[in-house]
């Protein structure tokens, strides 16, 4: 029988006075209860209960265990109700490893929106976290780019992009203006690298991959490659989701949109737990309600889809 277990039994006990009593509301027998008595009282060395063929009284040793009993079983209470109403109800701190990009655009205005409404929920972004140790580093949410899988892991599709080459106009006016993967090859390259350490090529309409001979910068965060890009340091492929306003404005303009392009996935990844945490459903249900008016107005240009597990 654990600690908990003979607390239970003698605050049942102590509070019914009969010890047949308190075995009736345990659901044990009389023996078993006595015998049970007996043996915490063993295990701990002195006598907590003087006993009389008429009634019950507690020892001083009896009364102080009792006091301390009682202080425990109502911790464990006030947890249970603590559990109960964490199940019920979004609170806690959500820890989020994020993407280093369209922070301004969306990421900020959705963590804004999303902790008005669960002021109960505070968040933790960092950036540059390997998804794959999701789990191992006790992140709640991931957002990756791609579909990569991971048996730990349920990914949940957020929308779908295109992926496009841009440059600013001032790069293009000193370099050119590439008309083809020749032209393009000379052309000075800002290039995405994952958290794994890997360049990531170019993809073409067609399928195939290009990598620019001359490339000046590689980085995690798709907003430096698009500042850099606005500054006139190279050509970039970022998603059109990220860079609409910046095409509106002509700081950026899409090179070779025929042949240098191809469409990705944005995507949420969590935990494969039987048991989702409130906190992390109610931020699921509420990107997938921010995103779609929230990006159809802003960019439509861009090509969405819905949520879809």
């Amino acid at each position: 029988m654990s600690n908990l277990d003979h607390a239970l039994l003698f605050v049942e006990i102590a509070r019914r006075g009969s010890i047949s009593a308190a075995a009736r509301e345990l659901q044990m027998t009389r023996a078993t209860a006595a015998r049970r008595l007996a043996a915490l009282e063993e295990h701990l060395g002195v006598q907590l209960i003087r006993r009389t063929t008429r009634m019950l009284s507690l020892t001083s040793a009896g009364k102080a265990y009792l006091k301390h009993a009682n202080e425990a079983l109502e911790a464990l209470e006030r947890a249970e109700n603590a559990a109960v109403s964490n199940a019920s109800s979004p609170t806690g701190v959500l820890r989020i490893a994020g993407l280093l990009v369209n922070i301004e655009t969306w990421l900020a205005p959705l963590l804004a929106a999303f902790t008005q409404i669960y002021p109960e929920i505070d968040v933790e972004l960092f950036f540059g976290v390997d998804i794959r140790d999701l789990v191992a580093e006790g992140f709640d949410i991931g957002l990756q780019v791609g579909l990569e899988h991971n048996a730990e892991l349920i990914m949940r599709k957020l929308l779908v992009a295109d992926m496009i080459l841009v440059a600013s106009p001032t790069y293009l006016e000193r370099a050119g203006t590439p008309e083809s993967l020749e032209d393009l090859r000379e052309h000075v390259g800002l290039l995405y690298r994952t958290d794994e350490g890997s360049v990531l090529p170019w993809r073409l309409a067609d399928g195939e991959t290009f990598v620019p001979t001359r490339v000046k910068l590689t980085s995690n965060s798709y907003d430096l490659l698009i500042a850099s890009a606005c500054l006139g340091l190279g050509c970039a492929v970022v998603p059109r989701t990220t860079i609409w306003p910046k095409l509106e404005a002509g700081e950026l303009v899409q090179v070779m949109p025929e042949t240098v392009m191809h469409k990705d996935w944005a995507s949420l990844v969590y935990s494969a737990t039987s048991i989702m945490p409130p906190k992390v459903r109610a931020f699921l249900d509420f990107t997938q309600e921010f995103m779609g008016p929230f990006l159809d107005s802003k960019a439509p240009r861009m090509q969405e889809e819905s949520l879809d597990e």
